[in-house]
């Protein structure tokens, strides 16, 4: 069996942008985009009701306790939160709505690898399939979020140094660019590499090997 990369028929590069959207409408495949959509607004609605009870309750605590001629110290806290609470959007529940979407992610994944090699044949949905895939799902997208995690600790550093010297801005944001895109890439090849029953060290090999197209 041919590797999901370097399968001629396999969606890369920025074309597959385009021809994802154009699978939304194929039978087999809305159910699988659909329900994790609304699992993730629901998880997102709750994440940041609870965050913002929480940061009213902390305000009106540190009001309480600051002396009168420091009261702007709470106007300052504003801005504080809002970027806190984006990083926390921007990290946080996108590692919690990829663990929560990756079984349907796999599923997807083989619905649309048919599709792309012509066959039309949608089989039923399985909620057995579903729940049966889950602990698989959840151990394969911890391994990604840890390799994740390993490189972007060294990225950070290197850009905090960009901060002490500019110079540096422009290969940092290269960097970062390059560096979204090859995790883009590595978590979404995954899903077909694991329904193939490969190793994540097998794709990253893979990749390596197809750096540029990966990239692209």
């Amino acid at each position: 069996m041919t590797s999901p990369l370097t399968t001629e028929n396999a969606l890369t590069g920025a074309n597959a942008l385009l021809k994802g959207f154009a699978m939304l409408g194929k039978k087999g495949v809305r159910r699988f985009v659909a329900i994790p959509i609304a699992l993730n607004i629901c998880l997102f609605t709750l994440g940041l009701r609870s965050a913002w009870l929480w940061f009213e309750k902390s305000l009106t605590t540190i009001e309480n306790a600051l002396t009168a001629w420091l009261d702007f110290l709470t106007w300052l806290l504003w801005p504080l939160f809002v970027v806190a609470l984006l990083l926390i959007i921007a990290y946080g529940f996108t590692f919690v709505a990829n663990l929560i979407g990756s079984p349907f992610y796999g599923l997807l994944a083989e619905r649309v690898e048919q599709l792309a090699l012509g066959n039309d044949n949608d089989s039923a949905f399985s909620w057995r399939q579903l729940l049966a895939s889950i602990p698989r799902a959840v151990l394969r997208e911890a391994k990604k979020i840890i390799y994740y995690l390993l490189w972007l600790i060294p990225i950070a550093l290197i850009w905090l140094f960009s901060l002490i010297f500019p110079i540096l801005t422009p290969l940092t944001t290269a960097l970062w660019f390059a560096f979204g895109a090859w995790i883009f890439a590595l978590k979404y090849i995954d899903y077909a590499y694991d329904n193939h029953g490969r190793s994540c060290s097998k794709l990253q090999k893979d990749m390596r090997q197809q750096r540029m197209r990966c990239l692209s």
